[in-house]
């Protein structure tokens, strides 16, 4: 079998992460599980890609001027900040605070 052809199986396919997923996740309590939603929402209120939330496997991407540290998270009742320490579009090498407020966007 030719191997474009193998590549759109239903096998090698992903799926979408949907409303149920995150449902399902919100209710194991499984850190694995919080923290996967943790990504998943912090990266589409800020548009931050992946690659900006976790640490590579690849070790010469692995660095620590490229993921927010613990020690730079803020949380009070109603935000969530935290300073990125470098990113492409900052040009005085200061490092960007994100600062997340909270929403309306409740998982039952």
């Amino acid at each position: 079998m030719d191997t474009a052809a193998t590549a759109l199986t239903p096998h090698y396919q992903t799926i979408a992460v949907t409303q149920q997923c995150t449902r399902y996740a919100a209710k194991t309590g499984a850190s694995d599980d919080k923290l996967f939603l943790a990504q998943l929402y912090f990266g589409f209120e800020t548009l931050q890609r992946l690659g900006e939330l976790v640490w590579p496997d690849a070790s010469k991407r692995q660095s620590y001027n490229c993921v927010p540290m613990r020690h730079t998270v803020h949380l009070d009742k109603n935000s969530v900040c935290y300073t990125l320490p470098l990113s492409k579009t900052d040009k005085f090498g200061q490092g960007s605070q994100v600062l997340v407020r909270r929403s309306q966007f409740n998982i039952q």
